[in-house]
């Protein structure tokens, strides 16, 4: 008996590897984006955090007043962008370095107003902690 090629096992096994290849893609599409964030963000933060020391002893005195109303505190867990509104594509104000108590003043939306060294804006949740932890 002549052997008889099976095209459609060809054809199952061309899509199963195209599939492959565009899930292996995409992963590594998702990886790349998520490392450039990643750099865009230490690099805004080394930036901010060294134009976001105490400016004067006003901008400690603001500080110090949210704090005395007793507004919940938390810390974030990396160095926190804090953007003009609450979007993710607003201008970056200051970064809060990690680790730095700040009160949530206020939320809109999924966002949080905090303020830091007498700056308020706005920084997502997901990255806040409560201060006591």
């Amino acid at each position: 008996m002549p052997y008889k090629h099976n095209y459609f096992i060809d054809l199952i096994f061309g899509i199963i590897i195209a599939a492959i290849a565009i899930f292996a893609v995409s992963g590594s599409y998702r990886a790349a984006q998520a490392e450039n964030v990643f750099a865009e963000t230490e690099t805004q933060a080394e930036t901010a955090i060294a134009e976001s020391e105490p400016e004067s002893a006003k901008a400690q005195e603001e500080t110090q007043e949210t704090e005395a109303k007793n507004y919940p505190m938390y810390k974030p867990t990396v160095h926190l962008n804090v953007r003009q509104e609450p979007d993710q594509n607003s201008p970056v104000v200051t970064v809060i370095p990690l680790g730095t108590p700040v009160p949530v003043l206020n939320s809109e939306g999924s966002w949080w107003l905090v303020e830091y060294n007498g700056v308020q804006g706005y920084a997502w949740p997901d990255y806040l902690q409560p201060a006591d932890q």
